[in-house]
């Protein structure tokens, strides 16, 4: 699942590539520029204010969400693996009506303690380190992707969660058993606007051809 990850790239970039590919994205009328380029960039963590994409009457715009569905402020709901959403009512409503892409030079993800190699099990004990293993991963020859998402109006705000697909073969060498729902740029209008029903039957993990690139980001 993932907790956290990247933007290293603006607004106005997004738009700009946006625009090259004829699916040209302006603001929501509730946000301004200087609202979207005060947004957090680094290691974006959920319940974080983040910048999304929806589709309304008049187009995709651009927009302001909080990262994870908060019916229940205990249990907030940042990941909606894509299985759950074919098999129940409920949250087959939400991706029919509801889908958001959220844009990402990279996310993270975490080793499991039972997949460390020998020596990082020996350096964690010894050293009584008690942290998973950080890793970060990329799109390879991507500026940028898109996180695919749902989401709900819930009081004062839309409130997204990212969808999740089994993993892309890279992430197996972690290992990790889940990944977020990769989107290419191209592939932005499809997902907004495309039949619900015809995406629930093929959405999957990101394309086997693709690589992502992988990284550790933490020294154990």
């Amino acid at each position: 699942m993932c907790t956290n990850y990247d933007r290293y790239i603006t607004d106005k970039e997004i738009k700009k590539k946006m625009k090259a590919l004829k699916y040209p994205v302006k603001n929501d009328d509730d946000f301004t520029d200087e609202d979207l380029e005060n947004l957090k960039q680094k290691d974006i963590r959920l319940t974080s204010d983040i910048l999304s994409i929806n589709l309304k009457d008049s187009g995709p715009v651009m927009t302001i969400m909080k990262w994870a569905i908060n019916w229940n402020p205990k249990m907030p709901i940042y990941n909606s693996r894509i299985e759950t959403i074919r098999e129940q009512a409920r949250w087959k409503s939400i991706f029919s009506k509801s889908r958001c892409l959220v844009p990402a030079t990279g996310f993270y993800e975490y080793r499991p303690f039972e997949n460390d190699p020998p020596d990082i099990v020996k350096l964690k004990k010894e050293n009584k380190i008690k942290r998973k293993t950080k890793f970060s991963i990329s799109v390879k020859d991507e500026k940028f992707f898109f996180i695919g998402g749902i989401f709900v109006w819930n009081k004062d705000a839309n409130y997204c969660s990212m969808v999740t697909t089994p993993p892309h073969k890279d992430l197996k060498k972690i290992p990790h058993h889940r990944c977020p729902l990769i989107i290419l740029p191209e592939e932005a209008k499809d997902y907004l606007e495309g039949d619900a029903a015809f995406l629930l039957d093929n959405i999957k993990e990101f394309d086997s051809r693709r690589s992502l690139l992988i990284e550790q980001a933490s020294d154990y």
